[in-house]
């Protein structure tokens, strides 16, 4: 486990406990991942293997139970049965935020790729453009080695309050006719693209009767959802008219995530006792890593992309 030094530690009174059932970050977690607009209706997702990604920009840490309640230093904080110490009590999350899964139309299912900016005056975008986004604001996307030639417009969807695009790796063909109403509108609206030089492969890449005697990182090793190997996902936002980013702050800090960790319940190296911060299992980044700040305010100015493996 990584210390995260900006992390922020909430000292516990000798004598009490935690109140898990008052402001629980799982909760807050799970609220997050319900109010997820995905472009089609949810039944067109195969939901068992939807993947969230929520970056953090603060998190707050319960300190250790008594008589350490005092030790807020996290690297003396060594008492292996002080299952207090640690735990996630708040956190907020960042402006973008994730999520990548199967999809289905008609006789195709594949790998998709959700994108979300937070709209409203809060982001950073917004306060670097003068709280006159507009409609629609602007994407720098590199998915593995594959990056955008252009920009990609994102425009705002009202139903979540985010700036949203979701790119299919639809093979081709007529993807409207297989679409339901909700997804027939994100299409006529460019909030579902269809990329698949961006989102690539297919559920069939893993077919169990084609994976006898077979080394699985060689398996369709650019599938967008690989059950082992992680996607490399690089972004930058500017607003329509790219006066203004939202990006790295400068630098491309790369943040490795397994493929699995936003599967809630199931996070490699994260111990699993009753405790919500492991249940909670957030990735454990620095500030300076999740936080996006517009650092190109001239036009033609160019940014510097935010770069994640999950």
């Amino acid at each position: 486990m990584e210390i995260i030094h900006s992390d922020s530690i909430f000292r516990v009174e000798p004598g009490t406990q935690p109140n898990y059932g008052s402001g629980n970050p799982m909760l807050k977690l799970l609220g997050l991942m319900e109010r997820v607009q995905l472009a089609a209706e949810r039944e067109y997702y195969v939901m068992g293997q939807t993947q969230y990604l929520f970056p953090f920009d603060f998190l707050e840490l319960y300190g250790p139970a008594a008589p350490a309640s005092d030790v807020l230093d996290p690297t003396q904080q060594d008492n292996k049965t002080d299952f207090q110490k640690q735990n996630v009590r708040n956190f907020n999350t960042a402006d973008t935020h994730l999520v990548r899964g199967l999809v289905t139309a008609g006789d195709w299912t594949g790998p998709f790729l959700h994108l979300s900016y937070r709209g409203g005056p809060d982001s950073k975008l917004s306060a670097a453009a003068g709280h006159q986004l507009g409609e629609r604001i602007k994407l720098w996307l590199k998915v593995g080695s594959v990056a955008t030639p252009t920009l990609i417009p994102v425009p705002y969807n009202p139903a979540a309050d985010r700036y949203e695009v979701e790119l299919w790796g639809f093979p081709g063909g007529d993807l409207r006719s297989r679409l339901d109403e909700k997804g027939r509108g994100a299409l006529d609206r460019g909030e579902l693209l269809v990329r698949n030089d961006l989102i690539r492969g297919s559920a069939a890449d893993f077919r169990r009767e084609g994976l006898n005697d077979r080394y699985m990182v060689e398996v369709a090793p650019d599938n967008s959802l690989h059950p082992i190997l992680p996607l490399h996902v690089e972004v930058a936002w500017a607003d329509d008219g790219q006066r203004v980013w939202d990006s790295q702050g400068g630098r491309q800090l790369p943040v490795r995530v397994q493929h699995d960790l936003a599967r809630v319940g199931e996070f490699p190296g994260h111990r699993d006792q009753s405790q919500p911060a492991r249940r909670l299992g957030l990735p454990r980044i620095s500030q300076s890593t999740l936080q996006l700040r517009p650092v190109c305010r001239q036009p033609g100015a160019r940014p510097q992309p935010r770069s994640v493996e999950f």
